[in-house]
């Protein structure tokens, strides 16, 4: 029990780090929808598993969708 106890909070851990390693990213503001976007490439997963090109691009998605993590979803 006690085993399973100490790998659960390893777990824990391993994830809350994996979060701030990969520069997870707040919601975004009403200011940043925009159908307007820049043509840069600054890739960002969305909490939707899509990777989307830039911080503009994903919020101007309707429904909205937050961003899960900076970089490529599938890296």
């Amino acid at each position: 029990m006690t085993g399973r106890i100490l790998l659960l909070g390893l777990l824990l851990v391993c994830v809350v780090a994996e979060i701030k390693a990969s520069g997870y990213a707040y919601p975004c503001t009403p200011e940043e929808s925009t159908p307007n976007c820049p043509k840069n490439y600054d890739p960002l997963c969305g909490t939707d598993g899509i990777t989307y090109p830039n911080r503009c691009v994903l919020c101007s998605m309707n429904p909205p969708v937050e961003i899960a993590f900076t970089g490529r979803c599938d890296e």
